[in-house]
């Protein structure tokens, strides 16, 4: 304790003077004295294995954990957790004291103190608004006020040897809001390079599909003074919150690592994502998917079908924070087979804006089976027999007939169709005589609504002798 006599006309002069190097100390980023917490094995692991792959260095639980048995007994302080990790990343560390705004003048990332909860946590990157966080491997991006309200103001930085400025990212993150599901979402990085060397990059791992992350370049270098753009694209949004990350690896000494992220959020998700119906002719069938919506989310007004089929939308009660209805899709009752596609629209209340699409697809199939589809004789020698019988039934059972069979080319021969218990039969037959290829088609013609004329393709390979 800090005795001082009234009487001591100094005193209040040393009081202050003691007070504003506290100040200083606290707020130029000197290294400070070690406090009293302590961390339990698994965390200081944990965020140990974080701190490595920011800064490219291969290694994995096993490892951390040989090097904290240099350290006895169960908990370690932020001392001894930066001991830690400069055996393991093999480069100078120090323990500073320095507001969370002024964190990222240091390069590289950073094992951050939090005080409520107590805990630490690896700082990847941050901006006015944001900071890039990495726990278990997971990236996360939190608001920085959301983090200013529980960090001790103690942070594990490196310790550069070097004072260039590096790359600024602007952004690093980008939040694309609120979206629907299946939608293309995507967003622009620029990075500056204000350093003295060239910033080579490049995307780590292999190239997303199917709805995946695209990036786009997945190489890009920049030079001193100069800038370059690079593009993430979302192919298709999930259901609720998403965020998706790119990783790049750096030729930076303290950055070897670069993740961009993209975020956002379906207030809407629907469930099966799109409605398909597989019916025969004439069959009219109901598909229903269950919408859901969050509490904060536009109240939806009425489905529509571009087509003009027939569409409800069921409320269907509250569960939780969410909100359900049923999208009951009639699908109409088709008399030719094909592909029929429609899409739903579950407007507002006011019926100008679309809160969320949900595509229809409705595949009608052909009563008439013909098999074998296509007739294929494959190789044939010169002279070879090539016959074969093509049958057409109904899948309903219906009677039906079959008015002719024509070839485009004469090298196909056709025998006269005739019925055999409720399935009709087609002769044909290649002329072998010559050697080629036969690549026709039989056009059979019945009186099957929406099927009246059925193309068979004929194919044969003549050999040479």
């Amino acid at each position: 304790m800090l005795r001082m006599k009234s009487s001591n006309g100094n005193a209040g002069k040393q009081l202050a003077a003691f007070l504003a190097v506290l100040i200083v100390l606290r707020y130029s980023g000197e290294v400070l004295a070690e406090s009293d917490n302590r961390y339990q094995d698994s965390e200081v692991a944990r965020v140990l294995c974080d701190m490595c792959e920011q800064l490219g260095v291969v290694s994995d639980k096993d490892a951390v954990a040989r090097q904290l048995e240099c350290n006895h007994g169960t908990s370690y302080t932020l001392a001894t957790i930066t001991k830690a990790a400069e055996c393991l990343v093999g480069m100078e560390m120090e323990i500073i004291s320095v507001p969370l705004t002024r964190l990222s003048e240091r390069p590289g990332p950073k094992i951050i103190e939090r005080i409520a909860p107590v805990g630490l946590i690896v700082v990847c990157r941050q901006s006015k608004e944001v900071i890039q966080v990495l726990r278990g491997g997971n990236v996360g991006v939190w608001s920085l006020k959301r983090l200013e309200e529980s960090y001790s103001g103690r942070a594990v930085v490196l310790r550069p040897k070097t004072q260039d400025r590096g790359l600024a990212v602007e952004p690093f993150h980008v939040d694309v809001g609120a979206t629907t599901p299946g939608r293309v979402v995507q967003a622009k990085y620029t990075l500056t390079n204000h350093g003295n060397t060239t910033w080579h990059l490049v995307a780590s791992g292999q190239e997303d599909c199917c709805g995946g992350l695209d990036v786009t370049p997945r190489e890009l270098s920049v030079e001193p003074g100069k800038s370059g753009d690079i593009h993430l694209r979302l192919a298709s949004t999930p259901t609720g919150e998403f965020m998706r990350s790119a990783k790049f690896l750096t030729n930076g000494l303290y950055e070897p690592i670069l993740l961009l992220t993209i975020s956002g959020h379906t207030p809407y998700t629907v469930t099966p994502t799109s409605l398909i119906s597989i019916v025969r002719k004439h069959q009219e069938t109901d598909r229903t998917a269950v919408m859901t919506r969050l509490s904060r989310a536009k109240q939806p007004g009425r489905a529509v079908s571009q087509a003009g089929a027939t569409v409800r939308l069921v409320n269907d009660g509250r569960q939780g924070e969410r909100q359900r209805w049923l999208i009951v899709y009639t699908m109409p009752a088709r008399v030719c087979p094909g592909v029929y596609t429609d899409t739903v629209s579950i407007m507002d209340k006011t019926e100008k804006h679309i809160l969320v699409n949900v595509p229809v697809r409705q595949e009608v199939q052909a009563d008439l089976v013909v098999r074998p589809w296509p007739a294929f004789f494959g190789f044939v020698a010169p002279g070879g027999k090539a016959e074969q019988a093509v049958t057409l039934r109904s899948r309903s059972g219906a009677d039906f007939t079959v008015k002719s069979a024509v070839a485009d080319k004469d090298v196909v021969k056709l025998g006269t169709p005739q019925q055999r218990d409720g399935t009709w039969v087609v002769p044909i037959s290649v002329d072998t005589s010559q050697p080629g290829v036969i690549d026709a088609t039989v056009t059979v013609t019945t009186d099957v609504p929406g099927e009246e004329t059925l193309p068979i393709p004929v194919y044969a390979h003549i050999t040479e002798e």
